[in-house]
């Protein structure tokens, strides 16, 4: 997918440090699945989340936004959690499948208020 100048800059900003606001704008700018990101609705099986992983360190990198529902169109609905996973069960979980060498940081976002209406009262 090619992105507009705006969502490739909303992507950088986010990717480069990520934070509530940052996540805010990416969702609100409606960017689709790209090579450096990509949407779960829900968590997938560890072995596949570590999958996914090793096929981003392989292409530099990039960030999965669970709780993320992309339609066939390209365009995105945030649905958010039901609820959020301990990051350290997660790390665990898919140290496993993973080399050392690769480097993961696991972020929560709770938007329990939000001016963009989409995300009000979801977690991802």
């Amino acid at each position: 997918m090619a992105l507009t100048k705006k969502q490739h800059e909303a992507f950088a900003k986010f990717f480069e440090a990520p934070t509530r606001t940052g996540l805010r704008d990416l969702l609100k700018g409606n960017i689709g699945e790209t090579d450096y990101l990509d949407f779960k609705e829900d968590w997938p099986e560890w072995v596949k989340l570590a999958k996914h992983i090793l096929a981003m360190a392989n292409s530099g990198g990039g960030a999965i936004v669970v709780g993320v529902k992309q339609y066939e169109d390209g365009t995105v609905e945030a649905i958010g959690l039901t609820k959020l996973v301990d990051k350290s069960d997660i790390s665990k979980k898919v140290a496993g499948y993973i080399p050392s060498t690769v480097a993961i940081e696991i972020l929560d976002f709770s938007y329990t208020e939000s001016e963009y209406e989409k995300i009000k009262g979801k977690s991802f």
